[in-house]
């Protein structure tokens, strides 16, 4: 999961083709909004669920982290 910023610099496709080269299905979160609150939690659990995940990475900042972390709680 991350933010608009960071794929359009490039970096979650980096991370993504890297993940995919190792055998690593992926799918990208990339709404995280800045100081995320509880309702951004609830929408990136409520896309891991739909997309069947059973891990997270947060790439990027602060923000970034926090909904990995919160997401994963959940």
């Amino acid at each position: 999961m991350t933010d608009p910023g960071v794929v359009a610099a490039g970096h979650a496709e980096r991370v993504r083709q890297s993940l995919e080269t190792a055998g690593v299905a992926t799918a990208l979160f990339d709404q995280v909004r800045e100081n995320p609150t509880d309702a951004d939690v609830e929408t990136c659990l409520a896309a891991a669920r739909e997309a069947g995940i059973d891990g997270l990475i947060g790439l990027g900042g602060g923000s970034s982290l926090d909904t990995a972390k919160g997401c994963n709680f959940c």
